[in-house]
């Protein structure tokens, strides 16, 4: 069920308690940094977003004690990225690319507009909007880019594959999976991602 604070809060603890708190003990230390490498079906789960805390009678997502606010959390795909991993100092220049698609069979986002336009007036980037947003470009622009931001609509299917909506093609809308994001060589300092559950 969604927006169901009182289930998301004691599923997500449950994951939590099942799956991280025992690593997290035997560490015997104060942990304030994960890095996670997700497998399988765990790759369409945010770790970042579980509740470490009570989970009993929360009925506010505002209220759940997230990992998040403990410790920091990262992701990678493989130990690989480790042996390839350049330091951030030296990857960062500074240069922020965003995208904000159109739809025909979802409704528009006017405020993806209203925050674009302001992120123009304070931010120095290349822009892509409409017709300019397709899988093509993003592969082949992000990874140019120290900041990478992306408005648009999102959603998990039922059976738990997410979408992240681009510029309609052949008269319906087009999207990215989380699968397919991972086989992308997208190097950036930061990901904004402006979207409907995304957790």
């Amino acid at each position: 069920k969604k927006n169901d604070a009182k289930n998301y809060s004691s599923t997500s603890n449950l994951i939590y308690r099942t799956f991280l708190l025992p690593a997290i003990e035997k560490c015997n230390v104060d942990v304030n940094e994960l890095i996670i490498s997700p497998d399988g079906e765990l790759c369409k789960l945010s770790f970042a977003s579980l509740n470490i805390g009570e989970s009993d009678g929360i009925n506010d997502f505002r209220k759940i004690n997230y990992l998040i606010k403990k410790a920091k959390v990262r992701y990678v795909t493989s130990a690989t990225d480790f042996i390839n991993e350049e330091d951030d100092s030296t990857r960062y220049n500074g240069k922020m690319i965003v995208f904000s698609p159109d739809f025909i069979e979802k409704p528009g986002l006017p405020f993806s507009s209203r925050m674009i336009n302001g992120i123009k007036k304070k931010i120095a980037g290349d822009f892509y909007s409409e017709s300019e947003v397709n899988s093509d470009r993003i592969k082949s622009k992000a990874g140019g880019y120290s900041i990478l931001h992306l408005s648009t609509h999102s959603e998990m299917d039922e059976t738990g594959i997410g979408k992240l909506y681009l510029n309609p093609k052949y008269g319906q809308d087009t999207y990215l999976t989380i699968d397919s994001i991972y086989g992308y060589d997208i190097k950036t300092n930061l990901t904004v991602l402006s979207a409907c559950n995304t957790n």
